[in-house]
């Protein structure tokens, strides 16, 4: 497995993580 695809592919889906946490971040100072 080379390191340059692992790598893309972490970032794939560390994205949608990070946007997820702030999502629900802003969610609970809400509540």
């Amino acid at each position: 497995m080379r390191l340059a695809s692992s790598r893309a592919t972490m970032r794939f889906y560390m994205t949608p993580l990070l946007l997820l946490l702030a999502l629900l971040v802003c969610v609970s100072a809400s509540v």
